[in-house]
């Protein structure tokens, strides 16, 4: 059974619990390769300290110590390079799926009253600007917490007090994040609403172009579109503004205190019986690598920040709707429709329908078209309510059965071939994880065109055929308990058409409803019921 509970209502670093092979190497890179940026500054100055000394001996020895160390800086670098790449990707790559999963778990009806652009927007802008401003930034400030550790203690080593005076820069450069912190996250949600409100009227003008047109005033389209892109740059330009004068202040203080310290480090080394050369340069670099991952630690935590407004959307978190195994399967007996009405419009559809199906059955639902083979279909699949009548699973209303308990019972294909630029395997693999042999495949499908499952497919040169072929192969080997056929033998001649048909339906187990407009007089007798509407 599935059952609504109470779910995660904003994106939080939890989510990289989906991840954490990934997220461990991540975070493990960064930390290693900060560390070893931040001491550097301490080997050079011990370097640089014992040849200024003439002792060659402990010279040869730490010049070997700085070598290994940057020779390690280099493969940490490449690693972090490598596997900050994977980590991205698999980031947006969860958050699309979150979302692409909670909001079909909703209703297909519900997804498609958003409309498409917002549905897009959310797909790819606002999961990139989680990604990058959010995601990555936490990678960035677990580096510069690490750096900065780093070069304090790079610094401590060098001259205690000079560390103490960094660590009091620490607490004051972090006054700006209260003064920007909350300007910059106002000013997503501004530019996240509009672009939102640029999307909803894009969809309602394009939806309504018809209307437009018949009244002669297509301009308006024109019109209204730049008026809401207008509105969606005023708002990008504000937010940029805003970002720019949190950059130049951060460096104006970091630039600020830099040169206060430099003074004072001058003033404090000149003062004590010590190579001045050596502590001025380890000093100096290490307090270069302090205040440049200071900067970044600001930079990302303000970046982080102000992704709250879009993160503030439970559709990108795991599990909105917990999930529990079924033990049972949903479906034993039959499908019963009872005197079933529907009406559009004040049109009638149909009204006193009444059929069994069931399980193992094959059943076919013809008619013309607007005879209400989809609606009827829709009606099957609950995303549509009836005028009168019910639809019993089993004896249960179909209204009170989950709907993803149901849907995870039902394999559907229809004209509309989903074929995607990758190898054949993938495209069977798209819909689970069932395996199948190629050979009887080819068999039952004709895909003679097919000679290995590494072959790669490329839609726009596949036949809408070829493309048919391949969609109903891969619902056939994810085949659930209830296939629907919905109009998806078109693209194919009579005698693929055929032969297709006659293989899907010898499987005895598979309830099997098939949706057309016409059947051939042999496509009629291989089915338990044809239902004429």
């Amino acid at each position: 059974m599935i059952q609504k509970s109470h779910y995660k209502k904003r994106v939080t670093i939890k989510l990289l619990k989906e991840m954490p092979t990934i997220s461990f190497f991540a975070i493990l890179a960064n930390i290693f390769s900060a560390v070893a940026m931040g001491i550097t500054p301490y080997f050079v100055s011990k370097t640089v300290n014992y040849a200024i000394n003439n002792n060659a001996t402990l010279t040869e020895k730490w010049i070997g110590y700085t070598f290994i160390l940057m020779a390690i800086m280099v493969v940490l670098v490449v690693f972090e390079a490598v596997i900050k790449n994977i980590y991205s990707i698999r980031v947006e790559r969860i958050l699309r799926n979150n979302y692409s999963e909670n909001v079909f778990l909703n209703n297909i009806s519900d997804f498609k009253k958003i409309g498409k652009g917002a549905h897009w927007d959310n797909l790819t802008e606002t999961a990139n600007s989680i990604s990058d401003n959010y995601f990555a930034n936490y990678l960035l400030f677990i580096k510069s917490i690490s750096t900065i550790i780093a070069s304090f203690v790079a610094i401590a080593l060098l001259n205690f007090y000079i560390a103490l005076i960094l660590a009091f820069i620490c607490i004051l450069s972090k006054i700006i994040l209260v003064v920007f912190d909350k300007k910059l996250r106002v000013k997503t949600k501004a530019k996240a609403d509009m672009r939102k409100k640029y999307n909803e009227d894009l969809n309602d003008l394009t939806l309504g172009i018809e209307t437009l047109f018949w009244n002669d005033n297509i301009e308006a389209l024109g019109e209204k579109i730049g008026e809401a892109n207008s509105n969606v740059q005023k708002t990008s330009i504000s937010f940029f503004k805003t970002e720019q004068i949190f950059k130049y202040v951060n460096a104006l203080i970091a630039a600020i205190v830099e040169t206060t310290l430099l003074v004072s480090i001058s003033i404090f080394v000149f003062k004590i019986n010590y190579s001045v050369v050596t502590l001025f340069l380890g000093i100096f670099m290490s307090l270069e690598i302090f205040q440049g991952e200071l900067n970044n630690l600001v930079a990302s935590f303000v970046a982080a920040r102000q992704t709250k407004p879009l993160r503030d959307n439970p559709d990108y978190c795991k599990n909105k709707h917990a999930k529990k195994e079924v033990l049972s399967p949903w479906f034993e007996k039959e499908i019963k429709v009872q005197k079933l009405d529907f009406s559009y419009n004040d049109k009638e559809i149909f009204k006193d329908l009444s059929f069994n199906i069931n399980k193992g059955e094959k059943i076919a639902i013809t008619g013309k078209s607007g005879s209400g083979k989809s609606t009827l279909l829709n009606l099957i699949l609950n995303q549509i309510k009836p005028n009168g009548g019910s639809i019993l699973i089993d004896g249960n209303k179909i209204e009170t059965i989950e709907e993803q308990k149901y849907l995870s019972n039902i394999s559907y294909a229809n004209n509309h071939n989903l074929i995607i630029n990758e190898t054949f395997d993938e495209n069977m693999s798209l819909f689970g994880n069932a395996t199948y042999k190629l050979k009887d495949l080819k068999e039952k499908f004709n895909l003679n065109f097919i000679k290995n499952k590494s072959d790669r497919l490329d839609k726009n040169a596949l036949s809408t055929g070829q493309q048919q072929r391949v969609n109903l192969a891969r619902v056939w080997i994810n085949k659930k308990s209830i296939l629907i056929l919905d109009e998806c033998f078109g693209n194919l001649d009579k005698k693929n058409a055929d032969s297709i048909l006659k293989n899907i339906l010898e499987d005895k187990d598979v309830t099997i409803i098939m949706i057309s407009h016409h059947l051939t007089v042999t496509q009629t007798k291989m089915f338990n019921k044809v239902i004429e509407l």
